[in-house]
């Protein structure tokens, strides 16, 4: 026999329950239905404010609630205005610690790191000063996110241990799987994908757990994108269609690239050329600059595996302008590759050279080892006719790289298939010959 359970009678009890229902909404991805309860809570709250101590909590859960479904749909124009609405009415120096962190997340998805870092440090000082545990470990985890994203790869990772210690500590799952997110997305920018996986894979045991829709397929996304580095393609098709199942298909501009790159890879080109086109219109619909410069490289990466020169130039060169005024130098990188092999196709050799020599200056600044070898590979199928003995430095040093990625990975079937992949095949054999 079921048991009805009672309405409450006061304010304070609808206000709880109107913020339940809009946390349950958010994590089903019912982004508005979680605004409008949110928004009917706050009604009730602003009515008792100024009475009893313990509405100012609840203050902050609505606030944080609404800009939190605004970062979410990516709608930063309603994101700010509700961070500066929180701002001026919060009364705890919890609830600024929160706002702060929001804030700091919302300038960096856009691009602007310098404020997300300074914000972050003004976070971070009052969340120590209130002993927020809860609060320091978002501002630390939010930190890691911009340390990868400015290509500080290595301080990322200490950073994020640090945010997922504190998250254990007070026992919060959310925290903990958003923080493993972090963890597998530094792993995967320093070329350790199996780490990666490792980290990824704990994190969607968390969302599963908490039934929280869109952090289930953002893990399922990354961790095929994993898999698309170890070239294993359908079993990155495999999650990438469970993050979009996840999503009722109301595709993100990342999930719409990463079903690009695959689908291209498993001979469903024009498919796959379709997601990535829609992936660069997402991600400038919606101002997101590191999105955007994502779905550039990859398209560009698509046509030119497609021997589709012109287009993947054009695509080049798009990105090159982009990131050279963000000084995004793992995107100026992808693309100097693309237009330096575009050169090559073109019988250009010279002028492949200068754009793989410029790919090598912007690999000293980045830990990636996937892009490390690729540009040593690149440099020697440039020098492999006029310096025989150039090209074999290059590739040894490729292989190398190569046979480092291959041993960390730790289940030998996946291992095996790396070192089959046709581009990593080449460069292996290139190196033996040598």
């Amino acid at each position: 026999m079921l048991r009805k359970t009672s309405q409450p009678t006061d304010d304070y009890g609808r206000a709880e329950v109107l913020l339940g229902r809009a946390r349950a909404a958010y994590r089903a991805t019912q982004y508005l239905e979680a605004i409008a309860h949110a928004q009917d809570a706050l009604q009730l709250i602003q009515q008792h404010l100024e009475r009893e101590p313990r509405w100012a909590v609840l203050l902050d859960r609505a606030y944080k609630q609404i800009a939190e479904c605004h970062d979410r749909r990516t709608d930063f124009a309603e994101m700010r205005k509700t961070l500066e609405l929180w701002a001026e009415a919060t009364k705890r120096p919890e609830g600024r610690v929160e706002n702060l962190a929001l804030q700091a997340r919302m300038h960096y998805r856009r691009g602007e790191y310098e404020q997300a870092f300074r914000i972050l440090d003004e976070g971070a000082s009052l969340a120590q000063t209130c002993s927020y545990a809860a609060g320091l470990a978002t501002i630390l985890r939010f930190r890691a996110d911009v340390l990868w994203l400015d290509g500080q790869v290595e301080r990322a990772i200490p950073t994020a241990q640090q945010a997922l210690a504190l998250f254990e500590r007070i026992d919060n799952p959310e925290g903990r799987a958003r923080t493993l997110n972090t963890l597998g997305i530094a792993y995967t920018y320093l070329g350790d994908y199996y780490q990666a996986i490792v980290h990824w894979l704990r994190a969607i045991q968390l969302y599963e757990s908490l039934d929280e829709r869109f952090g289930l397929s953002v893990i399922c996304s990354n961790t095929g994108e994993a898999y698309q580095n170890l070239y294993a393609m359908r079993t990155a098709l495999f999650y990438h269609q469970r993050a979009s199942d996840l999503l009722d298909g109301k595709l993100t501009s990342d999930l719409s690239r990463n079903l690009g790159v695959d689908l291209v890879a498993v001979g469903r080109a024009e498919e796959g050329l379709g997601y990535l086109q829609r992936a660069v219109h997402i991600a400038k619909d919606n101002g997101e600059m590191d999105n955007l410069l994502q779905a550039l490289a990859s398209l560009a990466e698509a046509y030119w595996q497609l021997e589709r020169y012109a287009e993947a130039e054009a695509v080049a060169l798009e990105l090159l302008t982009l990131a050279q005024e963000r000084n995004a130098k793992r995107h100026l990188l992808r693309a100097e590759l693309v237009l330096g092999y575009c050169a090559l196709a073109a019988g250009d050799a010279s002028k492949a050279q200068e754009y793989f020599h410029e790919a090598f200056v912007e690999s000293q600044a980045t830990s990636d080892r996937a892009l490390i070898w690729r540009t040593h590979a690149a440099l020697a199928d440039a020098f492999n006719q006029a310096q025989p003995e150039t090209a074999a430095m290059h590739y040894s040093i490729a292989a190398d790289i190569l046979e480092q990625i291959a041993g960390s990975i730790g289940d030998p079937q996946l291992r095996e298939n790396f070192r089959s992949a046709p581009l990593v095949a080449r460069v292996l054999k290139a190196a033996s010959q040598s």
